[in-house]
């Protein structure tokens, strides 16, 4: 195949984007037809329908082979603009700036001394830390700004590069008097009421929610918290144990006198990943990234 122009690739984007061929012209600053003849040479390139027809008219949905491109196209349109962005702090000599975005639930868990070292990954750039939701972080993956995130859960549909850095578990985190001398429980020894942990993915939540249900417990009797100070101050006689991930419960253990307890049975992972917009990835350092170099209280396997 002849190699096809970051133009036309952006042309090609925004209508996948935009979902309209009209609103891609608008924002690629060029005529409808003109959008129409680039993605057309685009196909005839490709030797293969990139957009579902409906009768004779191409539609905006892509077809297998279009969805394969689009994600080539973004990529490489990704790590040009990341180029160019580079080559022009180095021309300017200014300083870019890097966000590095913490999942709010977790932020309890991340070791201070990776934080400091993240100003070294990105020597040649002003960071700043947030925390933020998980759907923020979200958010500004996609946008490809200049950004690091450390969130849970699936990462396939971002625009991004990511790394594993462990899979956590939930757990129970129950009051230090409760369950005594157990160090795991059933799904089935749960209380009727409790607390959920929904500071995570939904996918998570929804898993949690259906081990529940395969116990015959009411999730209606397990009110929904965000928040690992609430949960703390939540925890009493009629809302005994928390199920959050053990990364978060295993600090609040430490500092407020709870306990950890291990469920058996339909596991609950959560999966820990390093996302940052495609292109970016590769000019850092995350590929032998280690869990106790990230979490307190992790150790390497």
């Amino acid at each position: 195949m002849q190699a096809v122009s970051i133009r036309k690739m952006k042309v090609l984007l925004s209508a996948v984007q935009e979902k309209s061929f009209t609103k891609a012209s608008v924002k690629q600053h060029m005529s409808q037809p003109a959008v129409t003849i680039i993605i057309g040479e685009i196909e005839e390139l490709a030797g293969c329908k990139l957009f579902v027809r409906a009768g004779n008219t191409r539609t905006t949905t892509l077809t297998n082979e279009g969805e394969n491109f689009a994600g080539v196209f973004s990529k490489i349109v990704a790590q040009y603009e990341t180029a160019i962005q580079q080559l022009e702090v180095s021309v300017s000599g200014k300083k870019a700036w890097v966000d590095v975005l913490i999942q709010k639930s977790f932020a309890i868990a991340i070791r201070g001394d990776w934080l400091r070292s993240l100003q070294k990954t990105f020597d040649g750039s002003h960071v700043r830390f947030h925390t933020a939701t998980r759907d923020e972080i979200l958010e500004k993956i996609n946008s490809q700004d200049a950004c690091l995130g450390l969130i849970d859960g699936d990462t396939s549909n971002l625009k991004a590069d990511s790394r594993t850095i462990l899979t956590d578990q939930v757990c129970a985190l129950v009051r230090h008097t409760d369950f005594a001398g157990k160090h795991s429980i059933n799904w089935s020894d749960l209380p009727s009421k409790g607390i959920v942990h929904t500071g995570i993915s939904r996918s998570a939540q929804l898993q949690i929610r259906q081990a529940l249900k395969g116990v015959e417990i009411e999730s209606e009797g397990y009110v929904e918290v965000d928040s690992d100070v609430l949960i703390t101050k939540l925890l009493a006689d009629d809302l005994a144990v928390a199920l959050t991930p053990s990364l978060i419960g295993s600090v609040l253990e430490q500092e407020e006198g709870l306990r950890c307890i291990e469920l058996r049975g339909p596991r609950v992972d959560v999966p820990m990943r390093i996302v940052m917009p495609w292109g970016r990835m590769h000019s850092t350092r995350f590929e032998t990234l280690s869990p106790a170099a990230v979490f307190v209280g992790r150790h390497d396997d």
